[in-house]
């Protein structure tokens, strides 16, 4: 059974590594019950040195045969952004802006409450399916993408909620645009509404009916 040892402050810390058996006990920090190696009650404060790698914060280990290398980092990456690094490549992933509470997500500089990195690519995935596909968005060459993860698969737009949702509009993974149509299937813009426009203009070269 281990032992447990309580000394308010720390020089319960000093007095443990001095006098015994540190492997075998929990210390405790403002308790008398320390039910881990080192188990504290109330805040801890860190401080930073001189320098952006002497930051405040804490590195974590691997676990097992690894547990001796810094796998990630919970701490300040700047004097005023907080964040988490990953130090096999992940690097400054999750950042928080201490002053405007701005996140960035791979952006150690967030410009709007929440901003990713300023690299084109996959950005979002609402619900992934099986195929990898997903619902989410991304963004192109010079283009904002809504992405659904096949053909059979739609885009509404609606009020209410996702259970109980009035639909207004849909846009079918074929490209087919429904407005106050669930289901449009006739053409490639179904409209079950009113139309109204105050300028109406339909090029030489197109064909169809104007009403």
């Amino acid at each position: 059974m281990k032992k447990k040892c309580f000394i308010p402050g720390v020089v319960a810390i000093i007095l443990c590594f001095l006098f015994g058996q540190v492997a075998a006990q929990n210390i405790g920090i403002g308790n008398n019950n320390p039910g881990f190696k080192l188990d504290l009650s109330g805040r801890l404060k860190i401080r930073g040195g001189q320098g952006s790698i002497a930051s405040a914060g804490i590195w974590l280990g691997g676990i097992n045969s690894d547990s001796a290398l810094n796998k990630a980092f919970m701490g300040m990456a700047s004097d005023s952004i907080v964040g988490f690094y990953g130090e096999l490549g992940a690097g400054w992933s999750l950042n928080i802006n201490a002053i405007n509470g701005r996140v960035g997500i791979g952006n150690l500089n967030p410009s709007f409450p929440l901003s990713f990195s300023d690299q084109a690519g996959d950005k979002i995935s609402l619900y992934r399916e099986g195929n990898g596909n997903y619902y989410g968005m991304g963004i192109g060459n010079s283009t904002l993408q809504v992405i659904t993860p096949s053909s059979n698969s739609d885009i509404v737009l609606g009020i209410g909620l996702s259970n109980s949702l009035t639909e207004n509009m849909r846009v079918k993974g074929n490209g087919i645009v429904g407005i106050g149509s669930t289901n449009p299937l006739l053409a490639g813009l179904v409209v079950d509404k009113k139309v109204g426009a105050t300028n109406a203009r339909c090029k030489y070269y197109s064909t169809g009916v104007v009403i």
